[in-house]
């Protein structure tokens, strides 16, 4: 077997395969959910979720009592008085709705923060995950035109414009390299910033072809924008379903202990028990209650269609999203079963028909530079699949 044929096997041989499996200690679904248990984001929005469930049934509580002393200096009487205020009879029963919508807004609002953390961590894996392999791929390249060109040197009848050619493509190669260690040193300190206790964690980090379907289902069918949209739309539902209890009185009960002295020259006091029960009269409904009843159903029924649009939109983003998802990954399918089996096979018969005289080094090199560039391809379009599926999720096929 000749040199060449024994370089090509090497290069053939050395570059990493697109999509295959690589040891790490962290894989990026390990990272999303790392990122969602130890954000303090995700804590308090649990807590805030907690409390929201707990005021469903606080509405039926009345307000904080209220105790008084009341002196008459008149007759030197004294009244002791605890007074309790409550909302009008059907008033907690209609604002629970409410009290289940602020819940469920609650709780798509932690889902929509848990999706941002995902899409903010998987960006910057993303980005040090790619330059991790751009710097495999270039490393590899260009010890490959380093082997060649000590080939070369030792072959008789080389030309200078060859070693010339040769000579500015290894130093090409090296400022790649060099571009991609520099990549890879920021992405890499940016993702470590972001991940608690990842710095020695991401000495490889394997770049998937996808999410998984465990960590899908984790995260829903909607996106962070559509799952507050649903929130803003059921909440705007319930507000102006009770837009008109809104103003409604609330009912004052008190009891109170009075006492009156019988004679001012003696000790003793009469005692007797003081009632009582307020209750706002409405005479002025249509000029007070009325309107701001209307004015809170009409801002509810302006946001909730203010949310359809939203929704709208969104929705029509999603499918390019999904489009754009579905494109990638018939790319990526060509290029894996047809492209880079054909680069190899054209850089293979570059180097015979080179050998033969055939070709001259450009043809050669070109082959060489075109195998490179399928190998990156793969790795930049496993990053916009993965940037595909955060935004469409399920609706992704």
């Amino acid at each position: 077997m000749d040199c060449f044929r024994a370089f090509f096997l090497v290069f053939a041989l050395s570059c990493p395969r697109s999509g295959a499996a690589e040891s790490s200690l962290l894989t990026l679904p390990d990272t999303i959910r790392k990122m969602w248990r130890e954000s303090p984001i995700t804590a308090e929005l649990e807590t805030q979720v907690s409390l929201a469930e707990k005021d469903i049934w606080r509405r039926f509580l009345p307000n904080e009592p209220e105790i008084s002393l009341q002196k008459d200096e008149t007759d030197l009487s004294r009244t002791y008085q605890i007074s309790l205020t409550t909302g009008f009879p059907g008033k907690a029963f209609a604002y629970s709705k409410v009290d289940r919508a602020a819940l469920a807004r609650q709780k798509a609002e932690l889902a929509a923060k848990k999706q941002e953390l995902a899409s903010v961590v998987t960006q910057a894996y993303i980005e040090c995950a790619v330059a991790q392999s751009t710097v495999q791929i270039r490393e590899k390249a260009l010890g490959d035109i380093e082997t060649f060109l000590q080939t070369l040197k030792a072959r008789r009848g080389v030309t200078q414009s060859e070693r010339l050619s040769l000579e500015l493509e290894t130093r090409q190669a090296r400022r790649d390299l060099l571009e991609a260690k520099d990549q890879r040193e920021v992405g890499c300190r940016k993702f470590a910033s972001l991940v608690p206790n990842a710095e020695n964690e991401i000495s490889s980090l394997p770049l998937p072809d996808d999410l998984d379907s465990s960590l899908l289902a984790e995260m829903g069918p909607l996106n962070a924008d559509e799952l507050r949209a649903a929130a803003t739309i059921e909440m705007a539902d319930a507000t102006a379903s009770v837009a008109g209890w809104s103003q409604a009185p609330n009912l004052t009960f008190s009891l109170g202990r009075k006492f009156v002295p019988s004679d001012p020259s003696s000790d003793d006091e009469a005692r007797g028990h003081v009632y009582g029960v307020s209750l706002t009269l409405p005479l002025f409904y249509p000029f007070h209650e009325s309107v701001e009843s209307r004015r809170e159903k009409s801002q509810a029924l302006l946001e909730k269609n203010t949310a359809r649009l939203q929704k709208t939109q969104i929705s029509a983003e999603r499918q390019e999203a999904a489009k754009a998802f579905a494109r990638n990954k018939n790319v990526l399918r060509d290029i894996r079963s047809k492209d880079l089996p054909m680069g190899l096979a054209l850089l293979e018969s570059s180097y015979s028909a080179y050998r033969a005289g055939q070709l001259g080094y450009a043809e050669m090199a070109l082959s060489r530079r075109t195998l490179t560039d399928l190998r990156l391809k793969d790795v930049e379009l496993r990053s916009l699949i993965l940037n595909a599926r955060l935004r469409c999720l399920e609706v992704c096929e």
